[in-house]
């Protein structure tokens, strides 16, 4: 069966600063994103970000303030679809979270995985994202940073907005 979308999470992930984490992809030179990945099947949204987020990152010591209402549906050009979807999706369905990462920068770890994503990172202000990105994912992100930029500006280090 054709799937169009494959099913996704993200993370905003945010530090004490309010700065907001990017790393640059192994396969696109310059081109910055913040972290994502598939969700498994039977695997929920809010675990599957944590478990992409230590994948790619080495990051453990996040906090969960808040998710996009809905996921964002956006298509991926051919020449950067991953070879082993196999022409199945044009595109991702993805939930972005925003998350507080409660550690130091050198718990992050680009080569936790057997597979590493991303050559380097670094810690930008949510105005410098869209800067950073890859040309196809620029009106994603700025969905993302429309929802989530109010919430920023009221966190605080104690402060929680989505429990559990």
């Amino acid at each position: 069966m054709y799937k169009k979308y494959r099913q996704c999470v993200g993370a905003m992930v945010i530090n004490k600063h309010k700065k907001v984490f990017v790393a640059e992809r192994i396969d696109s030179q310059g081109s910055f994103q913040m972290p994502q990945g598939g969700v498994n099947e039977d695997e929920e949204s809010r675990v599957a970000v944590l478990r992409e987020l230590e994948e790619e990152t080495g990051m453990r010591r996040v906090e969960f303030l808040t998710c996009m209402p809905e996921s964002i549906e956006y298509e991926i050009p051919q020449s950067y679809r991953p070879k082993h979807w196999n022409d199945e999706f044009i595109g991702q369905s993805i939930l972005f979270f925003l998350l507080r990462f409660d550690g130091e920068d050198d718990e992050i770890n680009l080569n936790y995985s057997s597979h590493p994503e991303f050559k380097s990172w670094k810690w930008v202000d949510i105005q410098d994202v869209l800067d950073e990105a890859v040309a196809f994912k620029k009106n994603l992100y700025s969905d993302v940073i429309t929802t989530f930029k109010p919430i920023i500006s009221i966190v605080s280090n104690n402060y929680k907005i989505l429990e559990g």
